[in-house]
């Protein structure tokens, strides 16, 4: 996969924003422990909704999963994409905060399964949990650009694949659950 002028114009205007005092320490907690967060948030959801939180911490899970398997074992060693600090023009540029990982780069795990457990959490509840979780889905996200380990490119493409996903997975499964869930007719007397 090409690296294009955009992306690196992009990765160098985050990664080289401001780095000292307190943002930079969160940037790279989120970037290092973000998604741990969204199992303890998943646990906290089967504990405290009793109505559907067994359905949304499986399919949250479900698609967590699916999404991993899809991004780090199909797609990264098909596009095989470089990381920023593997480009030799580029890494000199760049403040690497957090160790770099070895493998392939596009699509960003951190990205793909965020937003994929995010859109399910986005199908099941309204209002301002449903932006919660997107929103941090999208800082999540940003964190793997600001710490230098990803392209811009690899984090939208996660997104966009993590949100097909979990919307995808969460529309099968309400389709699936609304016909399992429907009362049978009895089958008619023979004539």
């Amino acid at each position: 996969m090409p690296i294009y002028a955009w992306d690196v114009r992009w990765l160098l205007w985050v990664n080289q924003s401001a780095h000292g005092g307190l943002l930079g320490w969160v940037m790279i907690q989120i970037a290092q422990y973000g998604y741990l967060a969204w199992l303890l948030l998943l646990i906290v959801i089967l504990f405290l909704d009793r109505q559907r939180g067994k359905l949304v911490f499986l399919t949250g899970i479900t698609a967590w999963g699916f999404s991993s398997y899809l991004g780090d074992t199909l797609l990264r060693p098909a596009a095989r994409h470089a990381r920023p600090g593997n480009v030799p023009d580029l890494a000199p540029q760049l403040h690497i905060l957090v160790p770099m990982p070895s493998f392939y780069s596009f699509p960003s795990s951190a990205a793909t399964f965020s937003f994929a457990v995010a859109a399910v959490i986005a199908y099941f509840y309204r209002g301002w949990k449903r932006w919660a979780a997107l929103l941090a889905a999208a800082v999540i996200a940003y964190s793997r650009v600001y710490v230098g380990v990803h392209f811009p490119s690899d984090v939208i493409g996660g997104a966009m694949i993590g949100l097909l996903v979990g919307f995808g997975g969460t529309a099968l499964e309400g389709r699936w659950w609304r016909q399992s869930a429907a009362p049978r007719r009895p089958n008619a007397p023979a004539k």
